[in-house]
């Protein structure tokens, strides 16, 4: 094997996997740093083939300056940013039972612990850098232009930070929570939330934490001490345990999926960097043949049974142990909507139970069928139906798929490039190519008038 060098620094491994030295050794270290390079097959898969001017980076801001880009991303982006995955080795569910904590059943049966898992969700997003420049290079190519949208697997809004505008967040956010009092459905900033002192007078102005109290949780029966609010917030927790129901088959494949586990995390439990859930359900089987493979009725049948059974688990709340009858109910306090005084704020995120939200995965397939190209970032490609976004770009529209990664994924194998290394690297260097490309303002300029002669036909009668 060997090294090949790009005339625009870039370099990757031949056909076998090379070792580069890193400069060093640096101060208090003993020995040289080395780094392993694996053969990412990019030399035999170029459009013009092997040659000086072509290297992988090169040949992608090609791809991406001709616009029409559609960008995917996972925990991988946010896990640079020093958010940590769930799952992982040293995640949070290695701490956490995320069915107390991250699921519908969890929510309903005992709020307070979920808050207070929530309370350290935040703080550990707090004390992370924001957004890193792979980020940012992917918010700079849609102001190009270049990509059209940013389908993301995180919860953090880091995207939204950067200053990318056109934003789906497949898993919802967990910098945001919702009022459950259904006529009211007020949105709010977790960090106004956590901001809020909970010995704040319950009456006064700005309030959102409960009045101290038992038994706030469906876990717990009821007792003719219970106040009318907390009989009112233990409705609203029950309607959330209840399953979605059953849907055609022709409706799910819409766009209707449901979470009923969570993959790769977010700071507190999510894919590297934010909470996002595995989904699979009715929809999960229409999903695979959104892009063109086929699976039979009666698997697809049992799947469905499965996955409504494993809803049915993540809705319950957990049965109270013996010696937590003999404790009886803790005293807590829960957030309450500031808007209408009567609801339990809820995060925004989707939990275990939950269903993904029918028109952002609608928009993201729309999207995917008509991409160019799609930039596969950070994501280990395992969570469907998100994973499969990819696939349904390259089967109904032939997009070209980049994969930004630093390991090998699930989807290695569908990339046309792949370009090993950290986004915070690698995006902006495809972002200055692309800004430095001879073609770039002949190609907005082009998207502009296509624009325009849209909107004239539009307004015409």
């Amino acid at each position: 094997g060997c090294l090949v060098f790009y005339p625009d620094g870039w370099f990757e491994a031949l056909q076998m996997p090379c070792v580069q030295l890193k400069a060093g050794p640096q101060i208090g270290e003993t020995t040289k740093k080395w780094e392993v390079f694996d053969d990412d097959e990019n030399a035999f898969a170029l459009p013009r083939g092997f040659a000086p001017h072509a290297s992988p980076v090169t040949v992608v801001a090609d791809w991406v300056v001709e616009g029409g880009g559609l960008a995917f991303t996972g925990a991988g982006i946010s896990k640079e940013s020093g958010v940590p995955t769930f799952r992982d080795g040293d995640g949070l569910w290695q701490r956490y039972d995320a069915m107390e904590v991250s699921s519908i059943g969890g929510l309903a049966g005992e709020p307070a612990k979920v808050w207070a898992f929530e309370r350290e969700f935040n703080d550990i997003l707090a004390r992370c850098k924001g957004p890193n420049p792979g980020h940012v290079a992917l918010a700079e190519m849609e102001a190009a232009g270049c990509v059209d949208l940013l389908v993301t697997q995180n919860v953090d809004g880091f995207h939204q930070a950067a200053g990318s505008k056109e934003v789906l967040e497949l898993h919802g956010s967990e910098v945001h929570a919702i009022c459950l009092n259904k006529p009211c459905g007020h949105r709010i900033e977790m960090k106004t939330i956590f901001e809020t002192s909970e010995t704040l007078d319950p009456a006064a102005d700005g309030s959102i934490w409960s009045p101290l109290a038992k038994g706030w949780g469906v876990r717990w029966p009821e007792r003719p001490e219970d106040t009318p609010l907390q009989r009112s917030v233990r409705e609203q927790l029950a309607v959330l345990q209840r399953p979605p129901k059953k849907k055609r088959k022709r409706a799910a494949a819409a766009g209707g999926s449901t979470a009923d586990a969570k993959p790769q995390g977010a700071t507190v439990g999510g894919s590297s960097g934010s909470k996002s859930p595995a989904a699979s359900s009715d929809t999960a089987s229409d999903a695979d043949s959104s892009d063109g493979s086929s699976s039979s009725g009666s698997s697809a049948s049992q799947s469905s049974e499965e996955a409504r059974k494993k809803i049915s688990k993540a809705c319950a709340a957990r049965p109270l142990s013996k010696e937590e009858e003999e404790r009886g109910p803790p005293e807590c306090r829960v957030p309450l909507c500031p808007r209408c005084r009567t609801g339990i704020l809820k995060p925004d995120g989707i939990y275990f139970g939950e269903t993904l939200e029918r028109k952002i995965l609608e928009r993201s397939v729309r999207q995917s069928e008509k991409s160019r190209v799609v930039l596969m970032v950070g994501t280990s490609g395992t969570v469907d139906p998100a994973a499969r976004l990819p696939l349904i770009a390259k089967k109904k529209n032939g997009a070209k798929i980049v994969e930004v990664n630093i390991k090998d994924t699930r989807l290695s194998k569908v990339a046309d490039i792949r370009l090993r290394g950290q986004s915070a690297s690698v995006l902006p260097r495809v972002q200055r190519l692309v800004a430095a490309h001879p073609r770039l303002a002949e190609l907005q300029a082009q998207r502009a008038e296509k624009v325009r002669r849209a909107a004239n036909t539009a307004s015409s009668p």
